[in-house]
């Protein structure tokens, strides 16, 4: 069987949203000596700059890549003073 690349792009898609799922769940659990990019990923919380709402940080798929900031976890609360996002 001949895998075209969109097949390839609608797997990829596929294993990643799953993943993304795992890790909202608390399902998975990663070694971060073998994977440290992949956690290293998931430190930043996204917020949408079109409602200032606080998607998380698993979330940010759902928000256009142009409305999305990300905040570092140890300052959302000041960045929920400073700028009025809700969660």
């Amino acid at each position: 069987m001949k895998i075209t690349p969109i097949d390839f792009k609608k797997r990829r898609v596929s294993m990643l949203s799953n993943l993304y799922i795992f890790l909202a769940r608390g399902d998975l659990v990663i070694d971060p000596t073998k994977f440290p990019a992949l956690v290293s990923a998931f430190q930043r919380y996204c917020v949408d700059l079109a409602n200032l709402k606080i998607v998380g940080k698993y979330d940010f798929y759902k928000v256009p890549p142009p409305h999305r900031l990300w905040i570092w976890e140890e300052d959302v609360e000041k960045a929920k003073d400073d700028l009025g996002l809700v969660e």
